[in-house]
């Protein structure tokens, strides 16, 4: 699912088109104003639809566990169980709030001028 929402996002984004290799895939979520992203402006046509995808993916990778392992058979299905919550609930968490993640680790690094150069 997340799949298909990447692909249909990222062939939407073209100027300047999208590139897998130089953006981030996180850059198909964001929308509105064109942020700063990873040092990069990142404005996705269809940011609704990636972030949707992700939404979706997340909360089917929880039902999904649930319907594949049973927590009364034992230590590994519950770990099991945990980990995919843990990872749906993130998932959806991105789709959800997708420039929070981004903004939040902009402000977290230091400007550009003011990094140490090693060149």
């Amino acid at each position: 699912m997340s799949w298909t929402a990447e692909f249909v996002t990222a062939a939407a984004w073209q100027d300047p088109p999208y590139s897998p290799l130089y953006n981030w895939v996180s850059h198909l979520g964001l929308t509105g104003p064109a942020p700063t992203a990873f040092g990069q402006v990142a404005n996705s046509p269809l940011g609704a639809v990636m972030d949707a995808g992700w939404a979706i993916y997340g909360t089917l990778l929880i039902v999904g566990a649930f319907l594949v392992f049973d927590p009364r058979k034992g230590t590994r299905p519950v770990i099991i169980l945990i980990l995919a919550v843990f990872a749906g609930v993130g998932v959806s968490l991105a789709g959800s709030a997708p420039a929070a993640g981004t903004r939040l680790f902009d402000a977290a690094r230091p400007p550009r001028e003011l990094a140490p150069s090693f060149s």
